[in-house]
């Protein structure tokens, strides 16, 4: 399996690209391309939330309910189990999955 890591910059379009992918779905799967929603619905920032160090404890961390680095270790070791989950759930014909959010390039 491919994985595609669209990191995007802020403000060059990245959230088009979002909402193409989320709008798309059904289309993009029955082509063998997966975009996740265990990492975020419309773009992946509970993905790239999830690489940040675990002392780095953001406003968007905290609206995520997590108030320190061992709530972060033990949110991001659910969301890395249900992505694990999902991807295991994928039909056979699916190849690649594509991952997208600007905050991999703004906040790692």
């Amino acid at each position: 399996m491919k994985c595609v890591l669209h990191i995007g910059t802020e403000k060059t379009g990245s959230t088009s690209v979002q909402a193409f992918l989320h709008s798309n779905r059904k289309l993009l799967r029955s082509r063998g391309i997966a975009f996740l929603r265990s990492t975020g619905l419309k773009n992946d920032l509970k993905l790239a939330l999830a690489c940040r160090r675990d002392d780095r404890i953001n406003r968007q961390v905290r609206e995520l309910g997590i108030a320190d680095p061992s709530a972060k270790k033990l949110w991001r070791n659910e969301l890395l189990a249900n992505m694990r989950a999902e991807i295991e759930q994928l039909p056979e014909h699916v190849h690649t999955v594509i991952f997208s959010a600007e905050h991999f390039h703004s906040r790692l």
